[in-house]
């Protein structure tokens, strides 16, 4: 006798049998039309949040074609979760592995995961997201707690450690290059993390990247709804997705998209504004504050732009509204505003040094090595 068995059983049992532990096993006969990655390094004051936005991201999840995998560092010493939500027998299946490992700040383990998910979950589309806090300008992902013992965490690391953003940028350049360039779209979910320096970090890790200048709120209120849209309608690309984030959270302040073959033409854009420009005067009217953390500020970046007027040769003055003109028409492909503070803002912001100390701090940063965008603070 042959037994039929249904595509939706049969999935579920592939799925039990790859995730034994250890949860390594490769994925060869699951294809998705979209997996969406979220790195959780919630192991701080967000982790009470945690759960919640895991059971939201299952929620959503209403057909076989559309999967979800979360790295999770929650607030405790028990090592890092690995978990993949599928569709299977007409309801979200969520299965948990427990790495052993706990330190998320760590681009080692960050560069496992996606390793991981390129290995074994094929898709013809991916969204990559960062949860989690937003430091200091090369700084995401705090993790309170990344050593396995208490007393390590108190000697090693007593403020926590965090993700070196510009090491994370290379991570998902690679990443996007082994899935054959298929992440739709990168989603830096973290406050202050829309600057310009920092964006500049993620060149070609996807066609588009969204962030925002400013603080953001959490737990966030879009995860259930964009996951049914996208089983709804799996034809989306990565604007329309930006857009429906946007829609449905409640809980930002602005959101920004860009770009990134516009984000790659920076440097030329940027040198032609500073070679026009007397550096021997003193100016830099840092306009509006729109991210601070500790001694580093951040400002709205067209205000600086505008700021610099008053010390360009006055017949090259049109490079200016030129280069205004190129980021608010070319580079930012939306803008989306949730209250009256964000609404009169570019969208994107700039690190602002104030001292000699930060004036070099940051001198290995890729925007720096391959533009003059340093000699603006120069004096």
């Amino acid at each position: 006798m042959i037994i039929m068995i249904p595509k939706s059983t049969l999935l579920l049992i592939v799925i039990m049998a790859l995730f034994q532990t250890p949860m390594l096993a490769v994925m060869d006969n699951m294809q998705f039309k979209w997996v969406f990655i979220y790195y959780m390094s919630y192991d701080n004051n967000l982790d009470r949040l945690g759960e919640g936005i895991i059971e939201e991201l299952k929620e959503g999840v209403i057909c076989e074609d559309v999967a979800v995998v979360i790295q999770a560092d929650f607030n405790d010493l028990k090592g890092m979760q690995r978990i993949l939500i599928t569709y299977s027998n007409g309801e979200p299946t969520i299965i948990r592995d427990t790495l052993n490992k706990e330190n998320s700040s760590d681009v080692r383990e960050l560069e496992a995961f996606l390793n991981w998910v390129s290995d074994n979950l094929k898709s013809q589309n991916y969204v990559l997201t960062f949860l989690d806090h937003g430091g200091k300008l090369n700084q995401m992902c705090l993790d309170e707690n990344p050593y396995m013992n208490s007393k390590d965490n108190r000697e090693k690391a007593p403020n926590g450690l965090w993700l070196d953003a510009m090491e994370t940028g290379k991570i998902c350049r690679v990443f996007n290059q082994n899935v054959n360039e298929k992440v739709s779209l990168l989603f830096l979910q973290q406050c202050g993390r829309g600057s310009i320096e920092n964006l500049y970090n993620f060149i070609d890790s996807a066609p588009y990247i969204m962030s925002s200048p400013m603080n953001v709120g959490a737990p966030n209120t879009y995860y259930k709804e964009l996951l049914e849209i996208i089983c709804n309608n799996p034809g989306l690309n990565g604007i329309q997705i930006a857009d429906s984030i946007m829609y449905y959270d409640e809980h930002y302040q602005l959101y920004t998209l860009v770009d990134n073959k516009e984000l790659k033409k920076f440097p030329g854009q940027i040198n032609r504004v500073i070679n026009c420009l007397d550096l021997s005067q003193t100016t830099r009217n840092a306009g509006y504050t729109v991210f601070q953390i500790e001694d580093e500020t951040n400002c709205d970046f067209l205000t600086l732009i505008d700021s610099l007027e008053g010390i360009t040769n006055q017949k090259e003055r049109s490079k200016l509204l030129l280069f205004s003109n190129w980021v608010e028409d070319k580079l930012i492909v939306k803008k989306q505003s949730r209250n009256k503070s964000g609404s009169s803002l570019s969208g994107l912001s700039i690190f602002i040094p104030g001292t000699d100390d930060q004036k070099n701090r940051y001198s290995f940063l890729p925007i720096y090595n391959e533009t003059k965008l340093g000699k603006l603070f120069s004096n």
